[in-house]
């Protein structure tokens, strides 16, 4: 089950930016596919890139089963090297509809030049997007400074980092969502996948418990050992 469900995780993660970008540029799959010359195009294709697939993957290489037999610093590895490539990819993305929207000035859900809020499910859209993007930038400085306190002195610090990471990606999911609720560019069908598919990774990520905590325990253990060593 645990390397069938992780095989599954992968799969899933990978499909959602795959429909996704289909749906924007694809006439099977839309009546009126989106121009690649444009800002707002790449707004959605890469925003599902960085959250429901990198970030899902990032978690996913802490959940994975043990018998895939990969080493506690490969997976630390992995998992900084997929969350480095999401929040890259999630910047670029928000430049996107920065631009996309800089013209009309329509931030927040709110309409600068009008003075008009867009429907809730815009506004909701943009409050939960721009709470996820900040907390991930504050999330990756945490983990880098976390990273480099337990391989120069075994302390563990920012202990929250993991429970940060799901309520990120439980936002990102929920902005998800509320985006696919307006869009009308897709039929109901798309949009009922992806959401299943949203949802399937939002659950996995926050809720499915780690099989690896005793093998995290004892790295952090071998760290601070190595560290008093060399302190002596």
């Amino acid at each position: 089950m645990g390397v069938f469900l992780d095989v599954v995780v992968l799969v899933v993660a990978l499909a959602i930016p795959a429909l996704v970008t289909l749906g924007m540029l694809s006439k099977a799959f839309t009546p009126s596919p989106m121009p690649v010359s444009i800002w707002f195009t790449w707004h959605p294709i890469l925003m599902s890139l960085a959250f429901p697939c990198l970030m899902t993957l990032g978690r996913w290489t802490y959940l994975m089963d043990p018998s895939w037999g990969m080493e506690k610093r490969g997976i630390r590895q992995l998992h900084r090297a997929l969350m480095m490539a999401a929040l890259v990819i999630l910047l670029v993305a928000y430049l996107c509809i920065f631009m996309s929207h800089l013209p009309g000035l329509m931030f927040f859900g709110y309409n600068f030049k009008t003075g008009a809020w867009k429907p809730w499910s815009r506004i909701a859209h943009a409050w939960f997007g721009y709470m996820a993007v900040v907390l991930t930038i504050a999330q990756a400085f945490m983990g880098m400074v976390k990273l480099s306190a337990l391989q120069e002195t075994g302390v563990q610090r920012f202990t929250f980092h993991g429970s940060l990471g799901k309520g990120i990606i439980i936002l990102a999911s929920l902005s998800f969502l509320a985006a696919l609720w307006f869009w009308g560019g897709w039929g109901h069908g798309l949009k009922l996948v992806l959401a299943m598919l949203a949802a399937f990774v939002a659950i996995y990520s926050s809720a499915w418990p780690k099989p690896i905590d005793n093998k995290c325990d004892e790295e952090t253990a071998r760290l601070a050992a190595e560290v008093q060593v060399t302190q002596r």
